[in-house]
């Protein structure tokens, strides 16, 4: 496994042109109370993670690790942070600004890599060695240093233009963004459990000499990984289904793939509407659009945070942690919150118009960068029960195919246990219970009195958290009189009319709800994303930094959670009274992987 470095030949020439403009011979201490610490010199290397044989697990699933693509190793800036021994910031001179009275003492230095037209030079998949140049605000050294990789990308609320504490960039540094095209991936130490310790900053005490000739003969390696995971997912075109023959996934006549996931009955009438009505039986597929993440984390902590606590067999990986390659293979992460604005962490979902990564027979399309996100206990039941495990999800649309071999849209909507086909059939259904209510027409004749129709029934979506969003599931829509109905009325007497209220016929319709599907057929399926622990184990399932998760998508079953409206955000969950599954096979890389299957049965 070749090593990723992550300083570049340029940044190490920048740094070097630094270390040219003073002394490499002993230097003597400076005059705090002028400004004039102590200089002296570190030399680094800045690696990625070793690969590590990291649990039973990976073994028995043959995990592999995965080097990073040029722009997932790129870097642009390096900042790295110095402390004390009780971690209060080593403070050096400021050199940033030209004015005297802004040059405030920080703790940090700052390197920009010119990339010298040669991009390659500038990922990490570069080993190099360079020398910082350490003006110290006393004559004491540093005792430890994390590297930042990347820091513009950043806000500049998660890194202060300041100092900085070791715990404030561990436990205060949190943001939400940590990874852009221009820049690329923040990176930062890697965190592991060492002899019961929670190992963070890099010690560099006994590497930092009066001379970069020194420095250069013991170099300091600061081990990195990335704050971001990685998520891929691709057809399992060869799939074929128990006690079946034929390759379960084919391709539609746009190129989309398609999956057999159950039937339908369509009921039909002959010309004679006296005629009995006969049932047809026809075979449903789902198409697929595309794929996304569910239930992201919208925050990260800037470092790694661990429980020192942990143990192989509460988390189900063994070893959850190796300071021999300076890794680990879980973590917690910033929990989903609810409070004032700015305070709230509420998963992040997309909306399933949205939901457009591609999938092929490969893991050649584009993939989704995404957040840590841990549980802190066992989920039970990971398909069914409501959890904010992160998932991947899959956008399709149902079609059926006609006596005459053409796809048509499968609207499949329930109403009171029963399933339908369109929405109009559900509309009927509904109005059937509301025949006491009536419109009035105005003719010359006199007030002529009609029962609503189906055309006077709409349905609409409800707003989470809202007061008529009680009881409704984010699947659901609640059926509403229609904006073009006028006033209402029911018959008291043979010839005797009253006006009703509209807002009781609305609660009234509101109290049974439907599952209605666009036009199109919208639908979607989802399953949580495995990580390395074994069955039941905490461990099980999750997000860990710099960890590539490629998931196989193997069998679909079931017509799906409904959609009706693909402008609303989507909150995942399945419909419970549809039998719907997505099987698939899961690997989780370093950029790091390992393998696992699973079905999406979201009926268990």
């Amino acid at each position: 496994m070749k090593k990723f470095t992550m300083l570049s030949s340029v940044l190490a020439s920048a740094l070097m042109l630094t270390v040219a403009s003073c002394s490499s011979e002993d230097v003597a201490g400076g005059d705090a109370q002028n400004g004039k610490g102590t200089t002296s010199y570190l030399a680094v290397n800045i690696e990625n993670v070793g690969s590590a044989p990291a649990s039973r697990s990976y073994e028995q699933n043959k995990g592999t690790y995965e080097d990073g693509t040029a722009d997932e190793s790129k870097i642009t800036n390096v900042r790295f942070y110095f402390f004390n021994g009780d971690g209060t910031p080593y403070l050096l001179v400021n050199k940033n600004s030209d004015n005297d009275s802004e040059k405030q003492p920080v703790n940090y230095l700052e390197q920009k890599v010119e990339t010298g037209g040669n991009d390659h030079d500038h990922t990490a998949e570069t080993k190099t060695k360079a020398v910082l140049v350490l003006n110290g605000e006393t004559k004491a050294i540093p005792a430890s240093v994390i590297a930042v990789i990347n820091p513009e990308v950043l806000y500049n609320t998660t890194l202060h233009s300041g100092t900085m504490t070791l715990s404030e960039l561990r436990t205060s540094a949190i943001g939400s963004k940590f990874y852009d095209t221009t820049n690329g991936f923040v990176m930062s130490n890697s965190v592991y459990e060492s002899a019961g310790q929670d190992v963070c900053s890099t010690p560099v005490a006994n590497n930092v000499f009066a001379s970069s000739d020194a420095a250069l003969k013991k170099p300091v390696d600061i081990y990195v990984e990335r704050v971001n995971a990685k998520v891929n997912a691709k057809i399992d075109a060869d799939y074929v289904r128990t006690n079946e023959t034929e390759k379960a996934w084919s391709k539609n006549a746009e190129g989309k793939y398609q999956i057999n996931v159950g039937n339908i009955d369509v009921t039909t009438y002959a010309e004679n509407t006296n005629a009995t009505p006969t049932k047809k039986t026809y075979p449903v597929y789902a198409v697929v659009q595309g794929w996304q993440v569910a239930d992201a984390n919208g925050k990260a902590e800037l470092c790694k945070q661990i429980n020192t606590s942990w143990y192989a067999g509460q988390l189900g990986i063994s070893s959850w942690t190796t300071s021999d390659y300076h890794r680990c293979f879980w973590s917690k992460s910033v929990p989903f919150t609810s409070g004032a604005q700015g305070e709230v962490n509420q998963p992040v979902n997309p909306k399933f118009e949205n939901i457009k990564q591609s999938l092929s027979g490969d893991f050649s399309t584009t993939p989704v960068y995404t957040l840590p996100n841990t549980p802190t206990e066992v989920i039970a039941n990971p398909t069914t029960s409501l959890n904010t495990l992160t998932k991947l999800i899959v956008a399709a649309k149902l079609v059926y195919k006609d006596d005459n071999g053409d796809y048509k849209p499968a609207q499949i909507c329930q109403y009171r246990g029963l399933t339908y086909l369109g929405e109009e059939a559900v509309k009927k259904q509904i109005v059937g219970g509301f025949a006491r209510y009536f419109k009035k027409t105005t003719t010359e004749s006199g007030d002529v009195y009609k029962s609503i129709e189906a055309s006077d029934i709409a349905f609409k979506t409800v707003v989470p958290g809202s007061p008529e969003s009680s009881g409704v599931k984010n699947y659901e829509v609640v059926a509403t009189l229609a904006s073009t109905v006028g006033d209402l009325y029911v018959k008291n007497g043979e010839k005797t009319w009253t006006k009703a209220s509209k807002d009781d016929v609305n609660a009234a319709l509101a109290k049974e709800t439907a599952q209605v599907r666009s036009t199109d057929g919208a639908t979607y399926y989802y399953t949580p994303i495995k990580h390395l622990g074994e069955a039941g184990k905490l461990g099980e399932y999750g997000i860990v930094r710099n960890h590539s998760y490629q998931v196989t998508i193997q069998n679909i079953k079931g017509f799906g959670t409904p959609v009706y409206d693909p402008k609303k955000e989507i909150d995942p969950m399945v419909p419970s009274d549809e039998n719907t599954y997505l099987a698939a096979s899961i690997k989780v890389l370093s950029w790091r992987v390992v393998s696992s299957k699973v079905d999406l049965d979201q009926t268990k």
